[in-house]
This record gives C-alpha cells, sequence and structure tokens, in this order.
C-alpha cells in the first residue's frame, strides 16, 4: 500500500504535532506491519504519505509560469546570418 513512497523526514528544527485518526482496525493493524517491516512507524509513514501527496500537488516550475510570459516576433535563425560590415575583422 505504502510502496513507493520516499521516505522524507522533516529538518530536525521543526515542531511535530500530534494528530489523532479515526482509522479501521484492519487497516490499522496492516499498517503496523508495514511500519514493522520497513523498520519505521505507522507515524512516519503516514508523515511520508502526506508529504508526497503534497509534492504531487505543487505545480511544476513551467506550469506555475506558463502564459506568463509573451513570445518574441520570430526572427529567423540569427545563429546562422552572416555578420555585418559592422562586426567584420
Amino acid at each position: 500500500m505504502f510502496e513507493g513512497f520516499a521516505t522524507i523526514n522533516p529538518p530536525p528544527e521543526r515542531m511535530k504535532t500530534k494528530l489523532t485518526l479515526t482509522v479501521e482496525k484492519e487497516l490499522i493493524n496492516q499498517a503496523k506491519t508495514i511500519a514493522y517491516a520497513q523498520n519505521t512507524s505507522v507515524s512516519s509513514l503516514v508523515e511520508s504519505f502526506l508529504s508526497n501527496l503534497i509534492l504531487k500537488r505543487q505545480d511544476s516550475f513551467s506550469e506555475r509560469w506558463r502564459g506568463s510570459f509573451k513570445q518574441t516576433p520570430n526572427m529567423g535563425n540569427v545563429a546562422t546570418k552572416r555578420p555585418t560590415s559592422l562586426h567584420r575583422r
């Protein structure tokens, strides 16, 4: 269920806060089994899951800036144009 999620630990200077969840008993038992197999805690599994969920929701750089810049007029292939007499050496 939590396979494929990277473990993301917040920096040590951040304070953690308790969270009470109401979850089906069987789900809790399965989560404890997974946590034990991965040598971690259920809290860490939930924290990693939430962190990954938030990261996936964040827009990429290009998505954030899409439509913010105007396209310049087509000037042709500037690199292949011959230099003018002012630029000859």
